[in-house]
């Protein structure tokens, strides 16, 4: 069950930090490298768990969503818990995800674009100003402002409002973008760059073959290309990845597709390796209320 990922993922991360803070506390009165090193260490292990865990949540979507659905305080208690609590918090804009008749994702897709259009050309000139921004001269150029600027501010201060207001709305657009008739944008646009460098990271994996073994200076050259190459690709491939697991209803339906056009092969594959995990809603329901009974 998700709940008990993550209440071990919690339990793991509070012991890191608590050795954490030990080693810093004996670090700051003797220096030692090997003390440095471990403390390196543990920052990295706590770093890729906090990444682990957003990876669950998504393969766990249903889950997540069943869990704000039926047990709202067990999920704030998560939202405020001091080891994993940031990362629920970063995730759980998805859970305001509603599928949208064709039209009106179209339509409300353009309006975020058109608004995101506005919102740029505002911290533009707020950047510009000098000193203060009175909120009535300035909401009435952008009336799409009106509620978040009431005061006049120091324009550090209103540019700090506006990116914020911004990241809103690129989640309320890649919400409507998660949408069925919409989705398959975003999908082709990232299979669009990673096909290509599927094909070079093969012939990059060639032109290492040829120059292995020799000690030369080609052999790290072709080496290092790879590793770029794959890199990329696997940023790429993630990302990907995040998108079809957003909305796990639209990816069963992809691997239950017939694949007909060649040209979707890569990512027939693709969709192949990645699988939501699904959950039997009564079944589980009353899983969680015995295990919250214990």
């Amino acid at each position: 069950m998700l709940i008990d990922y993550l209440e071990d993922t919690a339990t793991f991360i509070r012991t890191k930090r608590e050795r954490l803070q030990k080693l810093e506390k004996t670090y700051n009165v003797v220096y030692d490298r090997d003390l440095k090193r471990e403390m390196q260490q543990i920052r990295e292990e706590i770093r890729r768990k906090s990444g682990e865990i957003t990876t669950q949540l998504l393969f766990n979507l249903d889950e997540f969503r069943a869990i704000a659905k039926y047990f709202p305080e067990l999920m704030q208690a998560l939202a405020d818990d001091p080891d994993i609590g940031s990362v629920i918090v970063k995730k759980a804009w998805l859970l305001d995800y509603a599928s949208l008749p064709e039209k009106e994702a179209v339509a409300r897709f353009r309006e975020v674009v058109s608004l995101r259009s506005e919102l740029k050309d505002a911290i533009y000139t707020a950047r510009k100003w000098v000193g203060y921004i009175e909120p009535r001269s300035f909401v009435a150029t952008y009336p799409l402002l009106r509620g978040y600027i009431q005061e006049r501010m120091h324009k550090d201060e209103v540019v700090e409002i506006l990116k914020k207001v911004d990241k809103m709305l690129i989640r309320e657009g890649w919400l409507i973008l998660l949408s069925p008739s919409l989705i398959s944008i975003p999908i082709n646009k990232f299979i669009s760059i990673i096909t290509p460098l599927h094909r070079e990271e093969i012939k990059a994996i060639s032109d290492l073959k040829k120059v292995t073994g020799k000690g030369t200076m080609g052999e790290t050259t072709a080496a290092k290309k790879l590793q770029e190459i794959h890199h990329k690709k696997k940023h790429y491939e993630t990302i990907l990845t995040q998108i079809l697991l957003a909305n796990p209803d639209y990816l069963r339906s992809l691997k239950k597709k017939k694949w007909l056009d060649k040209k979707s092969d890569y990512l027939q594959k693709f969709v192949s390796t990645v699988t939501p995990h699904s959950i039997r809603e009564r079944v589980w329901l009353n899983e969680m209320q015995k295990k919250l009974r214990e």
